[in-house]
């Protein structure tokens, strides 16, 4: 709950938004070499083929209608991004690449074809008022006639788009082959030694730690002057707080409201706040703390808490706070002004930090060293860290996907494991994280065909409209660059400026 509260967690959204349009987003040169064909005004102009700047308004407003539908408000931080209106310049591009090439190979659109097309996207089929349509299209493109173009040109881009893909295939033996790919499982025990601090009871001594601080005075001041910022302190307050959470619906939260309404009343009455808390507090983070939420920042916290966490002075009880997550009963322990916090001062904890990472560093690496010098005189991992009082982790089954319960992400490690081909201790140390590890296979599992027998459609399926994707891409990128090589493929720079 606690790490909930700070703010800053926009990154998933992100990498939705930097990935969308993922099928079709080209890489092309701003620019490029100007055709005499290309006007003025165009915004992207694709082998005699000329997208004004309201086609291309158009369409990053349609793109960008259809990402706030689907991921609400939050889209908005991302709007001014550029990455809407690179989507939009990519989507004109493609359609002008297929739509030319299309007509090169002879593909044609009927006018009977545009007409069912518009009867399908605008009237589901039914018959359109042609009033309607044609104030429609002088609204939306201009004319009636740059309406028709576009309808055209999407059929054509589709027809061919249709062809590609059609030409890829995958057969039943590559779906077999990805998927006793994908499906291998090989089963390790692994031992890592922490090289960021050292294990509990090998830590430095004070009299190392002051014999290493004597002797790394020049070492202790260039960190602290590389770490500058961090010993910039803005204006913190340590507090605590008691949570109870509310749902949404307004006589739920009223209730809420009576029982913190309550909680404040026996504080005041006499009881210890920190008792109180561990007693009724539902914020599990501090719970435990009697409500300490330790020393924080402006700006940290949600705005609501926030606002409150920095007005009142040290010992008073708030009223109670609401926010997203519910009502707060905030209590400031301490308030601790802005500083810079001197060089005398810091000097003791910059040299413990510097101190027991190198000491964790040494230690992890002579541990390794032993255990490898072990595993290479003929030893099993097993058996060298059983001698050695060790004891080495064994996680469930690893597969491709770079993971390892208890390592995280260790994707060299996992590649290396399943191209290693046998089983027994790996003579090598992998840098994990802030670990060095060794590993030892112990057995490897390939699914017979039976196994996979449920997977291989919907594995088909999915091979067929990766390769299907790539096939395209690759195929519209090389025809582009082909395009921007003999200046009839122009996108106007301005209009990549969100």
């Amino acid at each position: 709950m606690l790490r909930a509260m700070r703010q800053g967690q926009r990154w998933l959204l992100w990498l939705v938004i930097i990935g969308v349009g993922g099928v079709f987003a080209f890489t092309f040169g701003v620019g490029g070499s100007f055709s005499p064909q290309a006007g003025a005004t165009d915004a992207v102009f694709v082998a005699g083929r000329s997208f004004k700047v309201n086609d291309f308004d158009r369409l990053r407003q349609n793109q960008l209608r259809a990402y706030r539908e689907q991921y609400g408000a939050a889209v908005e931080q991302f709007v001014d991004s550029g990455r809407f209106e690179q989507m939009a310049a990519d989507g004109l591009v493609r359609m002008g690449v297929l739509a030319s090439e299309a007509e090169r190979l002879g593909i044609t659109v009927s006018d009977a074809e545009v007409r069912d097309y518009l009867r399908n996207a605008l009237g589901g089929g039914q018959a359109l008022d042609r009033d309607a349509v044609t104030q429609f299209a002088q609204r939306e493109y201009g004319s009636l006639r740059r309406l028709q173009e576009q309808l055209r040109d999407e059929l054509l881009t589709m027809k061919l788009s249709r062809l590609l893909r059609q030409s890829v295939a995958v057969s039943d033996a590559e779906v077999r082959n990805a998927l006793r790919y994908a499906e291998q499982e090989i089963s390790i025990a692994w031992i890592g030694f922490d090289q960021s601090k050292p294990p509990e009871g090998q830590e430095i001594s004070e009299e190392e730690l002051s014999a290493f601080i004597e002797k790394n005075a020049t070492r202790i001041k260039e960190s602290y002057e590389a770490r500058i910022d961090s010993f910039d302190l803005p204006e913190r307050v340590r507090a605590s707080h008691i949570l109870l959470t509310a749902p949404s619906g307004e006589d739920e939260r009223a209730a809420v409201r009576e029982r913190i309404e309550a909680v404040r009343a026996r504080i005041v009455g006499g009881e210890d706040f920190a008792d109180v808390a561990r007693e009724l507090s539902e914020d599990p983070g501090s719970k435990e703390r009697g409500g300490d939420l330790g020393e924080f920042r402006r700006g940290t916290m949600v705005p609501a808490f926030d606002e409150v966490a920095f007005s009142i002075e040290p010992g008073v009880l708030s009223e109670p706070v609401e926010s997203d997550f519910g009502f707060h009963l905030i209590r400031v322990d301490e308030k601790l002004p802005a500083k810079l916090v001197p060089l005398e001062e810091a000097r003791e904890g910059i040299g413990r930090d510097l101190a027991s990472f190198e000491h964790a560093r040494e230690l992890a690496e002579s541990k390794t060293a032993e255990l490898l010098e072990d595993v290479r005189g003929g030893k099993s991992l097993t058996d060298a860290t059983r001698e050695r009082g060790y004891t080495l982790e064994r996680p469930g089954p690893i597969k491709r996907n770079g993971y390892i319960d208890g390592l995280g992400a260790a994707v060299e490690l996992v590649e290396t494991l399943f191209q290693h081909g046998e089983t027994g201790s790996v003579e090598r140390v992998f840098d994990v994280a802030s670990r060095k590890v060794l590993v030892e296979i112990l057995d490897r599992r390939i699914p017979a065909d039976a196994e996979l027998a449920a997977s291989i459609e919907a594995t088909r399926t999915q091979m067929l409209e990766d390769r299907r994707n790539a096939f395209e891409v690759a195929w519209i990128d090389r025809r582009r660059q082909e395009l921007a090589d003999v200046g009839q493929l122009y996108v106007n720079p301005e209009i990549l400026e969100p």
